[in-house]
């Protein structure tokens, strides 16, 4: 993933959209809603459940590049086989609560999929 963090170029492995909320002045925290395609992850079939895990990093980072907030975690992902066509439809839903340090950073957004080791990463930049 930090490898992905450097790569100028977004990747694609993992298709993914997002939207992005800028909280309130004084709490300094970005939420980015992220949805990833439910049929391009690796999931294993395990009693009947879809089981699979994502990283996801959210990066901000000033105009120069240096680092202003970022955000690790994990998606634990389990749905019942009755609910397959549902996941797809929907796809995989989440948020990731950024901190940051300046009015409007830059934000790289990175995911990695365990069960496949593919990766997708996309790069936003607030209007200022």
């Amino acid at each position: 993933m930090t490898a992905a963090l450097r790569y100028s170029s977004d990747l694609g492995d993992i298709p993914f959209v997002f939207s992005t909320n800028l909280e309130p002045v004084g709490q300094s925290q970005i939420r980015v809603d992220i949805q990833v395609d439910a049929g391009k992850i690796g999931l294993k079939l395990i009693d009947r459940h879809y089981v699979g895990k994502l990283y996801a990093a959210v990066f901000a980072t000033d105009s120069k590049g240096n680092a202003v907030g970022d955000n690790w975690g994990t998606v634990d992902i389990d749905f019942a086989v009755e609910k397959y066509q549902e996941m797809i439809n929907a796809g995989i839903r989440f948020s990731v609560p950024v901190p940051y340090k300046i009015a409007k950073p830059s934000l790289k957004i990175i995911i990695y999929d365990t069960g496949s080791d593919r990766l997708g990463s996309r790069r936003h930049q607030f209007d200022n």
